[in-house]
């Protein structure tokens, strides 16, 4: 049983990025897609609760980032090194909010709630302390300090169900819901282009894990449960 769930789990997770690791959602019907969202969600939760050797490395894997949102890793080619992750943003959920990019190109399709995407480049703006981070884990990374340095913000944009925001390795961005609303989203990452980011923050950090506490069994489960329902309420137009 635990294999038939795990071969439709991969089946459904590989199909649902392109070879450059976009998600086909985003160039569906919003119907449709809300639909294979559900799908995959289910599917990953089905296979979890028959495997505890599985829900236990999910759970160690998961995480309430920094900043701000419930991060679930849901699949990982092994050959490609492309992602599949089940982000949430909570209410109550708060964090630092901090600009940055990624090692890898992204698509981060948003099913439920609306997520607020500013983007930035240097220039003359607001200043916040800049960090050079060398990924050596999943979580882990060491930070260099780059100094105060000014960011002009470029772009600000409201991304709602159905719609999809992106960018390439050098889109330094920031991202956060409206206040006292929640959000969930189905993120991807092509394969790894840098081991090197940049991060700006308002405040002072230090070199530790990139995420503030680990998610327990029971909140992995919890919030692939709610966020399963949330696609059911958009598929019937909720």
């Amino acid at each position: 049983m635990t294999e038939d769930r795990a071969g439709n789990f991969r089946n459904i997770a590989r199909n649902f990025v392109y070879s450059d690791g976009h998600p086909i959602v985003s160039r569906m019907p919003v119907a449709v897609a809300m639909e294979l969202v559900g799908a995959l969600l289910r599917s990953f939760l089905l296979l979890i609760k028959s495997d505890i050797g599985l829900l236990n490395a999910t759970s160690a894997a998961s995480v309430l980032h920094r900043n701000g949102f419930t991060k679930i890793p849901l699949f990982e080619d092994p050959t490609t090194g492309r992602e599949i992750r089940f982000h949430s943003w909570g209410s109550a959920q708060t964090g630092d909010e901090n600009i940055h990019n990624h090692t890898k190109p992204y698509w981060s399709f948003v099913f439920s709630g609306a997520v607020i995407v500013e983007e930035f480049q240097l220039g003359p703006g607001s200043y916040y302390n800049g960090y050079k981070s060398s990924h050596i884990g999943n979580s882990d990374y060491t930070l260099q300090s780059l100094g105060r340095l000014s960011l002009e913000r470029t772009d600000t944009r409201i991304i709602k169900p159905g719609e999809c925001h992106s960018g390439d390795i050098s889109t330094l961005h920031r991202l956060s819901i409206p206040e006292g609303r929640t959000a969930a989203t189905i993120f991807c990452q092509g394969s790894r282009a840098v081991r090197e980011t940049r991060i700006f923050s308002g405040s002072v950090l230090k070199e530790a894990r990139e995420e503030h506490f680990a998610l327990s069994k029971n909140e992995v489960l919890g919030a692939l449960e709610h966020g399963i329902e949330e696609c059911a309420i958009r598929e019937v137009g909720g």
